[in-house]
């Protein structure tokens, strides 16, 4: 996955996170979502190098327990995509 499809999956995770959390009135996802904003930054920046959003669906899970949310399955790749992409930048490989 290029840099630019993680940041826009990214970015419609967060949004669809914040959507849900609004719905709830906020009830337990703000941790989440702020790993979601670090690790957006962090890819904007180019100093990505920790994976804030890995288990992020375990703790979506544990707070909901909504194993049919879209947004879920999501969360999963992005997590995969992430973990590659920093193990890929401490390699001295490329944002590709």
């Amino acid at each position: 996955m290029s840099e630019f499809d993680l940041e826009a999956l990214l970015g419609s995770i967060l949004a669809d996170l914040s959507d849900i959390a609004s719905a709830h009135d906020g009830r337990g996802l703000a941790s989440i979502i702020l790993d979601y904003e670090k690790t957006l930054t962090g890819l904007f920046q180019g100093t990505l190098s920790v994976n804030f959003i890995r288990d992020t669906p375990r703790a979506y899970l544990e707070i909901y327990s909504d194993y049919e949310h879209p947004v879920l399955n999501r969360m999963v790749v992005a997590q995969e995509h992430v973990h590659l992409y920093i193990e890929r930048n401490q390699a001295g490989g490329h944002n590709a």
